[in-house]
């Protein structure tokens, strides 16, 4: 994604319109964290009467609210301001969307467990906890996620 290590959330929107290109019930999208957010605001972005093939979330939220009590720092304040916008049509989303899979570790240092559960309560779908995972990226050694390959696989085929 353009800048991670500054993101904007419309510049990660139009790298995801430009990559994905045309949506069909063929296109699977898989999304960590800030990418999850992106992900669902995406989502929201495209015609009622799109079909996707599903959508994997991966350490996600609904917004980046919950960090309000942990960021001291302003200059953080100011690059994730534009991921405290809020997802405003799961009903959409879920229309859209024939397959929601999420995955959350029980012990997510950055995103709070209970994100994962509210998510999925307002998205549906399954959900899948993933236990003493961290974060779920390479940074916290998980190197593979051969979970996530294999809800990938039974939905895309």
């Amino acid at each position: 994604m353009p800048n991670p290590n500054f993101p904007k959330l419309n510049q990660w929107l139009e790298k995801v319109s430009g990559t994905v290109g045309d949506v069909d019930e063929e296109t699977f999208l898989i999304g960590h964290s800030l990418g999850s957010f992106t992900i669902l605001k995406y989502l929201e972005s495209l015609p009622e009467d799109t079909k996707l093939g599903g959508i994997i979330l991966v350490s996600g939220f609904l917004n980046i609210n919950f960090l309000d009590d942990k960021i001291t720092s302003k200059v953080l304040r100011l690059i994730l301001k534009d991921f405290s916008k809020e997802i405003n049509d799961f009903e959409k989303i879920k229309r859209i969307c024939k397959n929601i899979i999420i995955f959350h570790s029980d012990n997510d240092p950055l995103v709070p467990f209970e994100q994962g559960v509210n998510l999925h309560k307002e998205l549906g779908g399954k959900f899948n906890v993933i236990h003493n995972g961290q974060h779920l990226n390479a940074g916290t050694g998980n190197n593979e996620f051969p979970e996530l390959v294999e809800e990938l696989l039974k939905i895309s085929s």
